[in-house]
């Protein structure tokens, strides 16, 4: 009878108004008096079939995960069954009551849509990596419709149609730290178990006498520990060898310092006694020529003062007086 319905279902049982929330009735199990059918038909609102989960109730189930995990005040510092009560109990507040689910049906269907969104994201997520240049994002998504099929054949999961969920969680980082959480303990769990295969047990009943070989891990720690020392030892030697070395380059340095110094003191020195010599030579000459000039100056000096003027006019006269001024001033500067 239902063979050919989809995968993502689920059977409903019937209620009480006492009970709200039954489990399912199992096809084993006795059919209820003919004469109660009615009865119980009317109290349920419901009848013994399957329904359907539809696209936007899976889109309901994970809203009302995310809501009860990321609500700031009770946060999720609660037991595993309140914790999916309070989500069963945010789904059916929306929810016609023909349609409610309880906890384990919510939960239940809850794992089913996180498995087959979180496997598209990561189908979503290999097309983005192999495929950057002039992609748009619906590219990217049909990629990942194929990769989502081909990456998961021996679990039969034909295509994928929960395409408004994976909207609403593709951007959550409680969706995604969550789903990576449990790819990455996955990875732990099987990396123990197959180093605890490959490590080689004692046998208590062995008595022939011979050395067991030690284990993968204990062979590794041993190989391992020597290295480390010998490490250890030659990061210290490492460490000396470079502070002796920027030691002797710190010596080096400070000696070309010092070296620099003393030639530029005395190329200073050099310099000073150059400008002092060029000085008193320049002194000196004028001097000399000073010595030179006097003695001519004091002979028209002379010849000036006993010229006689009378003959002069007034211009003359003027120069005259102004040549023995200058005369005087230049011979005699002491007295001005």
């Amino acid at each position: 009878m239902f063979q050919n319905q989809p995968e993502n279902s689920h059977f409903v049982g019937r209620t009480s108004r006492s009970a709200p929330f039954m489990p399912p009735i199992h096809e084993s199990a006795a059919p209820p008096a003919r004469g109660n059918d009615n009865m119980d038909n009317e109290l349920s609102g419901r009848t013994d079939k399957r329904i359907l989960w539809t696209q936007e109730e899976d889109l309901r189930v994970m809203s009302a995960w995310l809501k009860n995990s990321v609500d700031p005040i009770t946060g999720t510092n609660r037991r595993n069954e309140q914790y999916w009560d309070d989500v069963a109990r945010t789904y059916n507040e929306t929810t016609p009551s023909h349609r409610q689910r309880n906890m384990k049906q919510v939960k239940d269907r809850w794992h089913k849509i996180n498995k087959w969104t979180d496997l598209f994201h990561c189908a979503w997520v290999k097309a983005r990596r192999l495929n950057t240049s002039g992609w748009n994002d619906q590219m990217w998504i049909d990629e990942a419709h194929k990769f989502y099929v081909e990456d998961n054949k021996n679990l039969k999961l034909g295509h994928f149609v929960l395409m408004n969920v994976w909207y609403a969680v593709r951007n959550e980082p409680k969706w995604i730290t969550y789903n990576d959480g449990l790819k990455n303990a996955r990875k732990r769990k099987a990396s123990d178990q197959g180093a605890e295969e490959e490590e080689e047990e004692v046998d208590p009943f062995d008595v022939s006498g011979k050395t067991r070989p030690i284990g993968q891990k204990a062979a590794k720690r041993a190989a391992f520990e020597p290295k480390v020392h010998s490490m250890s030892s030659s990061t210290e030697d490492a460490d000396v060898t470079i502070l002796k070395e920027a030691q002797a380059n710190r010596f080096k340095v400070l000696e070309v310092q010092q070296k620099l110094s003393l030639e530029r003191l005395e190329s200073s020195k050099i310099s000073h006694l150059a400008a002092k010599e060029h000085k008193e030579a320049k002194l000196a000459e004028k001097e000399s020529k000073s010595l030179e000039v006097k003695p001519k100056m004091m002979d028209i000096f002379n010849l000036l003062l006993v010229k006689d003027v009378g003959l002069m006019n007034d211009d003359e006269k003027a120069d005259h007086v102004a040549t023995l001024k200058y005369l005087k001033k230049s011979i005699f500067p002491d007295m001005y």
